[in-house]
């Protein structure tokens, strides 16, 4: 009856000592990150959306607090987030400065602190697993609130440790999936891409 016990226990084991070494590995490897620029492509949704709406760009980030999302489809759109300053710009309209509540804000705060290796565990339910071939970070609020998401679900290149993506899910029900392609760490970045403007 033992080893029956621990035949059954042992796949859940395993798995918590995987998802715990992966965690240490990939936390570890966003605490060297200094820098990183990619593609992406954005795509979000909602139950009062016909269509998914899908957006393109140039992502960037520099450590600790910086981080800028430049839209080429559709042109002439970004979101800057740098330390506790965040603004949008819609084209053809000025700059404008919003709150750090705003959803967009918590946002990218939440994938800036994924980037910088400190996730924001501490209010979440953990889980760990490989699905075709990528390792799922899965979390989830311990407690609902409609201030925070429904779940946040980090993928992971599991030989790079990459980020490779990020879907957040709001108690709403809309989503936004965020693809990071080309990825380029470590390379140095013009700090002028974080400057607001004027």
């Amino acid at each position: 009856m033992r080893r029956l016990l621990f035949l059954v226990l042992l796949p859940m084991i395993s798995a918590t000592a995987f998802g715990e070494d992966l965690e240490a590995r990939f936390l570890a490897s966003q605490k060297n990150l200094q820098s990183l620029q990619a593609d992406f492509r954005q795509t979000i949704t909602s139950p009062g959306l016909k269509q998914p709406v899908v957006s393109e760009g140039r992502f960037y980030y520099l450590a600790p607090d910086k981080l800028r999302i430049d839209y080429t489809k559709p042109e002439g759109d970004y979101f800057l987030l740098n330390g506790d300053h965040f603004e949008s710009r819609r084209r053809g309209k000025a700059p404008v400065v919003v709150p750090l509540d705003h959803p967009s804000a918590r946002a990218l705060s939440s994938l800036r602190d994924v980037l910088r290796g400190t996730p924001p565990t501490e209010d979440f339910q953990k889980q760990v697993d490989r699905q075709d071939g990528v390792i799922r970070v899965v979390l989830t609020p311990a407690t609902a609130s409609p201030s925070m998401p429904k779940k946040i679900e980090n993928r992971v290149d599991p030989d790079s440790l990459a980020l490779l993506g990020m879907n957040i899910t709001t108690p709403n029900g809309a989503g936004m999936e965020f693809l990071l392609e080309n990825p380029r760490r470590n390379q140095t970045l013009d700090p002028a891409v974080f400057s607001p403007a004027e």
